[in-house]
């Protein structure tokens, strides 16, 4: 009795472990799109507030991003925005989102009666989109 496999057997292990090694290839390609997208996600919250150059030491530090990836983002900023084009709308709602609430805070610890009666009538309705403008002259002056 021969111990040898067969040719075909071989041959199919060979295309196993081919096959194995392609779907590792695909996974670490979804794994490092993945990564690349939450650090141009981290890097574009900086850049679309409009704070800062993103030149500048302090843009990076806000982003929370390490100086490599920092830079990696830079250096390869229109492939990221092109792999990735709906980012800069879901960076603007979620900045609108905070902006909102934002106003939401302050009217409620020191805005009128008026404006926070506004609020109220908002979140019954699912509306959480008051904004500055809607306000009161008084309550606008709180955000000058």
């Amino acid at each position: 009795m021969c111990l040898k496999p067969k040719v075909s057997e071989v041959t199919h292990r060979y295309e196993l472990v081919e096959d194995i090694l392609n779907q590792c290839t695909d996974v670490t390609q979804i794994l490092k799109r993945a990564k690349e997208k939450e650090i141009l996600f981290k890097y574009e919250i900086v850049r679309q507030q409009g704070f800062y150059n993103m030149f500048d030491p302090k843009a990076r530090q806000l982003t929370g991003l390490s100086k490599d990836n920092y830079l990696f983002v830079m250096k390869n900023y229109s492939r990221l925005i092109k792999e990735h084009p709906n980012i800069k709308e879901e960076i603007t709602k979620q900045l609108q989102y905070v902006r909102y609430t934002n106003v939401n805070k302050t009217v409620l610890l020191n805005g009128c009666q008026n404006c926070i009666d506004k609020i109220f009538n908002n979140v019954i309705n699912n509306n959480l989109k008051l904004d500055v403008e809607d306000l009161c002259q008084n309550c606008r002056k709180l955000f000058c």
